[in-house]
């Protein structure tokens, strides 16, 4: 009657690991199948700088410099949001405020991908694209008069197609 209990027992032991083996095998694979990367296109614009500014020669005036793009200054740290230029002779002066407009970046999500893109004073600049799973992504163009982007599945392919208007992102998509 022993024996025959610790058989029952060892046939019970060796069903209940090769289930667990099972199941963690498959959730594994899937698992895999979802955690696999996305490739995404990312596109970045290089910073831009304003060139210096040189007075008229004789004028007694210093040559500046407008700071990098977060609007603070090369040396001293402090903030530069206007250009200021003083007349000593009336002792007024004048500010111009020289600052761009700030990007309109909108994402739009397709049957295909996510698209990222921006508008700012140079056009439409793409930001990201995005293929959903099973899709890869195609930029054709990534600005500034359009950004033009194809994602593909077997013969599915949806065309994106961004434009500025008004200074705001605007889409075309076309599903096939």
């Amino acid at each position: 009657m022993r024996g025959r209990r610790l058989l029952l027992l060892l046939t019970w032991t060796v069903a209940t690991v090769a289930a667990v083996g099972v199941a963690w095998l498959a959730v594994s694979s899937a698992v895999a199948d979802v955690a696999d990367p996305v490739p995404a296109v990312v596109v970045a614009a290089p910073p831009t700088t304003p060139p210096a500014t040189a007075p008229p020669a004789g004028s007694g005036e210093t040559a500046t410099t407008a700071g990098p793009a977060t609007g603070l200054a090369s040396s001293g740290g402090a903030a530069i949001d206007d250009a200021a230029t003083d007349d000593s002779s009336t002792g007024e002066t004048a500010i111009a405020d020289n600052r761009a407009p700030s990007p309109v970046t909108q994402s739009f999500n397709t049957q295909g991908g996510i698209v990222t893109m921006s508008c700012d004073a140079n056009g439409a600049t793409l930001v990201s694209a995005v293929p959903h799973q099973g899709y890869t992504v195609t930029v054709r163009d990534p600005g500034p008069h359009e950004v033009a982007v194809t994602f593909v599945t077997g013969d599915d392919h949806v065309d994106f197609k961004g434009e500025c208007e008004a200074g705001r992102p605007h889409a075309e998509v076309d599903g096939h």
